[in-house]
């Protein structure tokens, strides 16, 4: 079951955000990597933000809110719930809850969460260099309201190798990473099978890759049509 509701509804979020910030220090969070990378990439153009900088903080409030025991991330999130484990276990040692009826224990506030690795760990940009991002050019990745048309555009314009060198690119292993989600791990074994080979004709992988994704996004497409 999943529940989907705008954030901004709910104005604990942002109240445990502040309060988790008393007991977060600067350095942790300048240790981002995500933060990092996002500075040195946008930075120029605006001007670091502290909304950025603070991000984990609000994120490990979304998290701690419902007690969360376990969350499922890619590969690039697992040191922001590092930092969340962190802030529960800091936050109960500072601030023990009432002792647990029956045996006088002191009880702890928020459980610490463990991260759940979704099987793709980490999907790129179209464009080969980053992840996959809505901050990004609307070319380097597919949103979930794309047409047909506009996915297939997408698709055979991502970036590859020339298909018949011997390291195969992060980014072709991506395409293929991505077939294999939408369409099985037996079509990606395939076509993986033919680039290490140097056999492959990215002119019939990126249209399968492409009809695989639209398929996929076609149901939901259609509910969202209807209800709007």
């Amino acid at each position: 079951k999943v529940t989907i509701f705008k954030q901004s509804d709910i104005s604990e979020h942002t109240e445990l955000a502040w309060l988790l910030n008393t007991i977060t220090t600067v350095g942790e969070l300048n240790r981002m990597t995500q933060y990092k990378e996002k500075s040195a990439k946008h930075a120029f153009r605006q001007g670091e933000r502290v909304g950025l900088f603070d991000y984990p903080v609000l994120m490990a409030a979304d998290i701690l809110i419902y007690k969360s025991e376990g969350v499922p991330v890619g590969e690039d999130q697992v040191q922001h719930v590092e930092l969340t484990r962190d802030l529960a276990r800091r936050f109960n040692s500072k601030f023990a809850s009432p002792p647990v009826p029956g045996d006088g224990r002191r009880g702890e506030t928020f459980p610490e969460p463990k991260p759940l690795l979704t099987e793709a760990k980490r999907v790129m940009s179209l464009s080969g260099e980053g992840k996959m991002s809505k901050s990004d050019s609307p070319n380097t990745y597919i949103a979930l309201t794309d047409d047909a048309e506009n996915i297939r555009k997408k698709i055979s314009s991502a970036t590859t190798d020339d298909g018949k060198s011997e390291t195969i690119s992060p980014a072709t292993i991506n395409l293929i990473g991505l077939i294999g989600e939408f369409a099985g791990k037996e079509v990606a074994e395939k076509f993986m099978a033919e680039r290490k080979a140097g056999t492959i004709k990215y002119s019939e992988f990126k249209p399968a890759l492409a009809k695989a994704i639209i398929k996929e996004l076609d149901p939901f497409q259609k509910r969202r049509a209807e209800r709007s």
